[in-house]
């Protein structure tokens, strides 16, 4: 099961990646379904901290993909980066 903040901060990300609203408004639209302030709190770390560290984090998976990630379909390439940044920055 996917952690409701998670999937929240996915739908953020790839409406950001495909230019069809800004990062408050992004937000604003996925945390609607969350209750839980923790879940709210990582939804917004997920977020900022993925955007924030984007290009690092391609270039840590540009080596690792067969791929171009300029070629990896949207959602693929969002959860990657979401999942490296996770890996790498979040206890």
């Amino acid at each position: 099961m996917i952690a409701p903040a998670r999937r929240a901060a996915f739908a953020a990300l790839v409406d950001i990646a495909g230019n069809r609203v800004d990062l408050d408004q992004a937000v604003e639209n996925a945390r609607q379904g969350l209750t839980d302030a923790r879940d709210v709190a990582l939804l917004r770390e997920i977020v900022t901290g993925t955007l924030r560290w984007q290009a690092r984090l391609d270039w840590r998976l540009a080596p690792l993909s067969r791929v171009p990630l300029n070629r990896l379909d949207l959602e693929v390439l969002v959860a990657l980066r979401m999942a490296a940044y996770q890996l790498e920055f979040l206890d």
